[in-house]
Order: C-alpha cells, then sequence, then structure tokens
C-alpha cells in the first residue's frame, strides 16, 4: 500500500517537478531549486522504484509517509541513542529517528563545516534540538563545543579557516607539515588528473578526486578503466604499459 502510493509521486515528471519547485517556494529555498538536476532525479528514482528498489535517499521520504498514512511503532527497549556524523542527516531523519526513539536519549556529534550533502539543509543544531523536542517535548538539551583538533596539521588547519564562512577561533596541536598547494588550471585535462593522483600516491596511500558537482562525478567514473587506474596503477611508467 505504501509502496504503490511513493511510486504515484514519480508517475508524472512534469507533476513531480512542479510539486518539488512548489515547496522550495514555500521553505523560502527557491533561489537553491536550479542547483537539483530534479531531471536526473526524477529519473533514476522512478527506475529504481519500477523495479521494487528503493535506494538509500529514499527511505526517509518513504518512512515519513508510512508516518502519516498508518503510523510508525516506537521502540521502547532502546535506552541511550549516539548519532555520529550528525551534520549529514536531514531535518525530516530527525523527524523519523525522534518517532522511533521516544524514550531514548540521544547524543550527537558532528560539525557542520563538515557536511557534504548540500540538500540537508542545517544551519546550526539549534534546528535539529528545536525539531526534536517536537516529537520529545519533555527532554533538555546541552551543547559543548569541541573547537580543538588533534588530526590534521597546523597548515592544512589554517587553510581551513580561510575557506570557512564563520568566525569560530578553533586550535590545533603543534604539528606542521607541507604547505596546503593550489594548483589552478582553465582546462579540464583527464590524463593530467590521472597523471597527478598517480604521482601522489608514490608519497601517499590514498588519493581523493573531488568534483566540482554530480556531472563532473558521473563523467568521471563513466571513463572505463579511470578509477581502476587510480586504485591499482602505482607509478606513471606502469601507467604508460597499461595504455600500450
Amino acid at each position: 500500500k505504501i509502496g504503490g502510493l511513493f511510486k504515484q509521486l514519480y508517475s508524472n515528471k512534469d507533476e513531480f517537478i512542479k510539486f518539488v519547485k512548489s515547496e522550495f517556494e514555500r521553505y523560502d529555498r527557491a533561489d537553491e531549486f536550479d542547483s537539483f538536476d530534479f531531471d536526473y532525479i526524477f529519473d533514476k528514482t522512478a527506475e529504481s522504484l519500477a523495479n521494487d528498489h528503493l535506494e538509500f535517499q529514499d527511505v526517509t521520504p518513504f518512512m515519513f509517509l508510512k508516518s502519516r498514512i498508518i503510523g510508525i511503532s516506537a521502540n521502547k527497549n532502546i535506552k541511550y541513542v549516539l548519532i555520529d556524523e550528525a551534520q549529514d542527516y536531514s531535518i525530516a531523519q530527525y523527524k523519523i529517528l525522534s518517532m522511533l526513539f521516544k524514550n531514548s536519549n540521544i547524543t550527537l556529534l558532528g560539525d557542520i563545516n563538515q557536511s557534504i550533502l548540500p540538500f540537508n539543509k542545517a544551519d546550526g543544531y539549534e534546528e535539529i534540538a528545536k525539531t526534536i523536542k517536537v516529537y520529545k517535548p519533555n527532554i533538555t538539551s546541552n551543547e559543548c563545543e569541541l573547537s580543538k583538533t588533534y588530526r590534521s596539521t597546523f597548515e592544512i588547519n589554517e587553510f581551513a579557516k580561510m575557506v570557512l564562512d564563520n568566525n569560530k577561533n578553533y586550535t590545533q596541536i603543534d604539528r606542521h607539515g607541507d604547505p596546503v598547494e593550489v594548483i589552478k588550471q582553465n582546462n579540464f585535462d583527464i590524463n593530467q588528473i590521472l597523471n597527478d593522483a598517480i604521482t601522489l600516491k608514490k608519497s601517499y596511500n590514498t588519493v581523493a578526486i573531488i568534483c566540482k558537482n554530480i556531472e563532473e562525478t558521473l563523467y568521471l567514473s563513466s571513463i572505463p578503466g579511470f578509477v581502476e587506474d587510480i586504485n591499482n596503477i602505482r607509478n606513471t611508467e606502469d601507467w604508460e604499459s597499461s595504455k600500450e
């Protein structure tokens, strides 16, 4: 029953996009609407649902729809819930968690500045605490800020402060390393990216290629052998040999 209703949401693309746009406007986020590819989202979701498969990102709206129609049974046996990487949970997910664990104490651990999911819009933990209190009105909350990092070097943290949009004074232990290097290029050279990644793997075990948007990510991941080359080849000589 719930599955059938959920599939109906993805039965008409025009109506779906029209509805989503109206919700962005309703919550004063109309300026963000064009930053999402809802044609792609609709097509991929409709394809998954046609195969009776529910993607991870669709579990929350599915559960929320279920809560509105038939309700959700709370787990009364769990007394304590700890949520790590709390900045990457959406407000809708916190609503579901609050319904599921009405009798539980909840601890959130996270850093808003490390959010990797731009659609999980939360400007601070005050908004999250307010959401939880709707379903757990008798709870009290305390916030403890940990402002000293033991993970990254002094140089990395100083560079990070330059791009953060807040004025909080973060500190770090006195551990130094190589300065952060920024190399600007006017063209998107795939061979150069792969060459740089392989060169870096001579000194570092893990190399990350972070793309600007979903289009770049899908483009790189679709290139035959691109990801495999980075994972398996550790020097440029091996790479050149692999192309022969």
